[in-house]
């Protein structure tokens, strides 16, 4: 049995080692990233700096939903092209087009509705 008097040296210790395992598995398996939650609010999103490519498909009245680390850049190869079995059926999914830093613009339509003038001084 452990003195009362060396208590407080056992569990400086064993704090130190739960800080540093702990540490050691946020490192190894966290992930960074930010989460905006506003004050009485709740979130299941956050914002990180990796890329993924989201898609889902309903396959006899079940949702299936597919979150894939895509690296996609201006300068590299954007191509992505994976197989899925799902129930009995195999789903190919494949990436066309990949657009390089978009940007957003208002286009002008026939059958669209009119829209507040944006004046900008400067």
């Amino acid at each position: 049995m452990i003195q009362q008097k060396k208590w407080a040296i056992l569990t400086f210790h064993a704090a130190i080692i739960v800080i540093l395992a702990g540490a050691g598995v946020t490192r190894y398996f966290g992930t960074e990233g930010m989460m905006h939650i506003r004050e009485g609010d709740a979130s299941n999103t956050f914002l990180s700096s990796e890329s993924y490519l989201k898609f889902e498909t309903i396959q006899d009245g079940k949702k299936y939903q597919f979150d894939e680390l895509v690296e996609f850049s201006t300068l590299g190869n954007n191509d992505f092209n994976n197989s899925y079995i799902i129930g009995d059926n195999e789903v190919n999914v494949e990436v066309l087009d990949f657009i390089p830093n978009p940007t957003k613009a208002i286009v002008e339509d026939e059958k669209g509705e009119p829209m507040i003038k944006i004046v900008m001084g400067g």
